[in-house]
């Protein structure tokens, strides 16, 4: 299966589309050659930090004094192609110079386990030409904000420290001999080539970026010791089972098939990622949903990159002035009025469902400490009302900071309602067990009462008599005022109520839903990205027709699907899974219990997958009249 284009005028738009990571290295760019914004950048990722490097792919061919670039050299043909299944981005550009025919290809791909970058770059002529032929390290893009400390080049190597301490590190093997005219240090070379008519040029580069130079030069000089197209081999037959072991199949319409695919693949790459885009603000949440349902490791991998920050989050508790512990993504972000301040109850949410869906307590005793100082930071963060009737989360933003500024944000304030309750409903087990030794309170009730006191005072909003919840306690006053702008274009709200009614569908009667489902539609058309959310909410009370027009829009925006302004959009495509599991399958469980509700429209005749559930592994094939799961330890 495919990603394909012939479009060069949307090459911003397709460095995304076509990004390739390991979940630590992104490479975002569909050119090798350097046309500013069209160079494929390298980024690594450190921590929740991105460090912006250089172009490491960077190579281009001179002749007749131009330069050949599809952006600088109309070219007779273009094409990229990324074949999801092999994990791997081909690219192949062919242009005529006074008659002569010279074809550009190449390909790439990332290495999981060493986290190295492969890539072969080709080119030939149809007739001799005299060529300039450019390789190397691109290090003045208008990207690069590490600057450079030093550069050393030498036969098949060149090396670059940044000031930031880092190395990136390239060797190469090429199959033709001829003189590197720039300077020894320089991060490019330069050959002047007369090329012999339909001769393949070939150079292979293997590339790496980490703190320690020798231990790097080590493993890429024995990767270069190998044959590419083996480890290429390697890595497509890896990179294949992987996708069909955990794959959804959608017959008998070939778009969402491939859409389902595609989000697959990106989550598969990018499990160790802290820092992909997302327009939904509450990524974390679809991210395990789809790793619990297919590898639960990469969900735990999640959840212990957190635990391990533990001390951080009591430090950025103290800097903005409340006790406990303030998880957060945006380190740097405290501007009042600002705050994500859900994201410590919804780790609790997603480690409890990861507890319960997994069985694995290993993790316990450390989640157990980090909630209860969780629980500590609501309780000094909150504020009692003038009547000390409730308390309330003033000055907060919502899912995808699109609002500031806001108070009670419904979603948030039923996080953290319910991150209590499972913090003291375990206090409560441990405290009655004499053998549990995960938590010393001191064999006092007395926090676990004050937990409950707390609970009990936060503001959550009730519906009104027309069914609705509001996202947010002064919503009806700000849509008076137009303070808000809700259209086709904003996805303000939707996120929010849609994660509401994900996240506590038991809550909300389907009355109730039916009645949001109404409201919102009224500000969205059925082409938007914004029906396509509304749809995800609930397949309860929509008819077999609506599902129809549902997946027929999910085919026509695939692509905004795929990605968003600033890259991959795992969030979105979380959701997505999540409407295919849940919604359109119908998959449903209690304890052990297993059930089917499927609702199929008439463009798509059979739904499989497999999941993880427990100790076991089930494949579940739906048909419009029937339904299957087969188990298996």
């Amino acid at each position: 299966m495919e990603l394909k284009t012939t479009d060069i005028t949307k090459i911003d738009y397709n460095n995304h589309r076509f990004s390739l990571t390991n979940g630590q290295l992104f490479l975002l760019g569909v050119l090798e050659e350097n046309a500013i914004k069209d160079t494929p950048i390298l980024k690594a990722e450190v921590g929740l930090e991105n460090k912006v490097l250089f172009n490491p792919l960077f190579s281009i061919l001179k002749v007749n004094d131009q330069f050949l670039s599809p952006k600088l050299h109309k070219p007779i043909h273009h094409s990229q192609t990324y074949r999801i299944e092999e994990d791997v981005l081909y690219r192949e550009t062919s242009y005529v110079i006074d008659g002569v025919k010279i074809t550009v290809s190449s390909e790439r791909f990332l290495d999981h386990k060493d986290m190295l970058i492969y890539t072969q770059y080709n080119f030939k002529t149809s007739h001799p030409v005299n060529i300039d032929f450019f390789h190397g390290i691109d290090d003045t893009s208008i990207h690069n904000t590490q600057g450079v400390n030093y550069i050393k080049s030498k036969l098949h190597e060149i090396s670059m420290k940044t000031k930031v301490d880092d190395y990136l590190v390239l060797m190469y093997n090429k199959n033709f001999r001829h003189k590197n005219y720039n300077q020894k240090n320089e991060p490019t070379e330069h050959y002047k080539i007369t090329t012999e008519a339909n001769r393949q040029y070939t150079i292979t580069k293997m590339i790496g970026y980490g703190p320690r130079i020798r231990e790097l030069k080590k493993l890429i000089n024995y990767k270069m010791n190998q044959s590419y197209d083996k480890l290429k081999e390697e890595h497509i037959i890896s990179k294949t089972a992987l996708l069909e072991e955990n794959k959804m199949t959608i017959v008998n319409n070939r778009k969402v098939d491939f859409l389902l695919k595609y989000v697959y693949r990106q989550h598969f790459n990018q499990y160790s990622s802290l820092n992909s885009t997302n327009q939904t603000g509450i990524e974390d949440y679809t991210r395990i949903i789809f790793y619990l349902y297919n590898k639960p490791q990469f969900a735990k991998n999640i959840l212990l990159t957190k635990l391990a920050k533990f001390k951080e989050y009591k430090g950025f508790a103290e800097m903005i002035g409340y006790k406990g512990a303030f998880v957060t993504n945006n380190i740097q972000d405290f501007t009042i009025g600002h705050r994500l301040i859900y994201e410590g109850a919804l780790f609790i949410y997603l480690f409890n469902m990861y507890e319960e869906m997994t069985l694995d307590k290993s993790m316990h005793r450390e989640y157990l400490h980090l909630s209860i100082d969780i629980c500590r930071f609501y309780m000094s963060y909150a504020s009692l009302n003038e009547n000390q009737s409730h308390y309330n989360f003033n000055n907060v933003s919502n899912a995808n900071k699109s609002l500031n500024h806001i108070n009670n944000h419904t979603l948030t304030n039923y996080l953290i309602k319910n991150a209590l309750f499972i913090t003291r409903s375990i206090l409560n087990k441990c405290i009655n067990d004499e053998k549990c030794d995960e938590y010393n309170v001191n064999n006092d009730s007395t926090f676990i009462k004050e937990l409950k006191t707390f609970e009990k005072k936060i503001y959550v909003q009730k519906p009104d008599i027309n069914h609705l919840i509001y996202p947010y306690q002064d919503f009806k006053k700000d849509i008076h005022n137009s303070r808000l702008e809700i259209n086709d274009n904003k996805n303000i709200i939707l996120f929010d109520q849609l994660y509401l009614f994900i996240l506590f569908s038991d809550l909300y009667s389907k009355k109730m839903i039916n009645a949001h489902i109404k409201y919102y539609s009224r500000f969205t058309s059925k082409k938007s990205l914004n029906y396509i959310l509304l749809k995800m909410i609930s397949n309860d009370i929509i008819s077999s027709d609506e599902i129809e027009e549902l997946v027929r829009t999910l085919s026509l925006k695939k692509e905004s699907l795929m990605i968003n302004h600033k890259g991959i959009d795992l969030g979105i495509q979380g959701l997505l899974y999540i409407f295919m599991i849940h919604r359109l399958s119908g998959l449903r469980f209690s304890g052990t219990h297993f059930m089917v509700d499927s609702l199929l429209p008439r463009n798509i005749r059979r739904v499989e997958f497999n999941i993880k559930y427990k100790s076991y592994s089930g494949h579940i094939k739906i048909k419009r009249n029937s339904a299957h799961l087969y188990w298996s330890n």
